[in-house]
């Protein structure tokens, strides 16, 4: 089931469930969409407006970006649920044998490495998209300031919850230049 093609009141109802999916990390990806979706409101009501003849150019590269990073975090809601679903089936795995145990501690490290890079490139892409909406603050028609306001208010917030999902999994990560690089590709979403 992709949970993109829930109603949202039926998305929302899943994440209120006694499921663990779907979680923080596709509720980060679904809102981090909604911002980018607002940053493309924001522009799509100001381009091609002669008020705004100076700053279009700007905006359509804005606006295509904006357009880009939403299908990316539309498409990790999923991602992350899978990514969740294949640490979850690691976990399950046999481990009656030497043998077993190896396979089953190479599956879940695996599984887990996935269970951080999608939210880290959400948080990645939630980053990008406040700077956008800042950008659309203070370029875009003012009337829809709000909306940008928004967007950056929420891309933050999907930047948070991405962020805070990479965490949990890297300490369940015993590949020491793996975990390195994720923390600091993180230092580097700060803002």
């Amino acid at each position: 089931m992709s949970l993109v093609k829930l109603t949202v009141e039926d998305f929302v109802e899943q994440l209120a469930s006694a499921s663990p999916t779907p979680g923080g990390g596709s509720a980060s990806a679904f809102v981090g969409a909604v911002a980018a979706g607002l940053v493309e409101m924001a522009c799509n009501l100001t381009i091609g407006r002669e008020k705004f003849r100076d700053v279009e150019k700007q905006l359509m590269v804005v606006l295509s970006r904006a357009g880009e990073l939403r299908v990316a975090m539309l498409a990790a809601v999923d991602e992350d649920t899978d990514a969740y679903g294949a640490v979850s089936q690691a976990y399950k795995l046999p481990k009656a044998t030497d043998e077993e145990k190896h396979a089953r501690t190479t599956a879940i490290q695996s599984a887990l490495k996935g269970a951080t890079i999608v939210p880290l490139n959400v948080a990645k892409a939630a980053m990008e998209t406040s700077q956008l909406a800042q950008i659309a603050l203070e370029k875009c028609n003012p009337n829809v300031s709000s909306d940008a306001r928004v967007a950056r208010g929420l891309a933050l917030a999907a930047r948070e919850g991405a962020t805070a999902n990479v965490e949990i999994n890297l300490g369940s990560i015993t590949d020491p230049d793996f975990v390195t690089k994720m923390q600091e590709d993180l230092q580097g979403l700060q803002g």
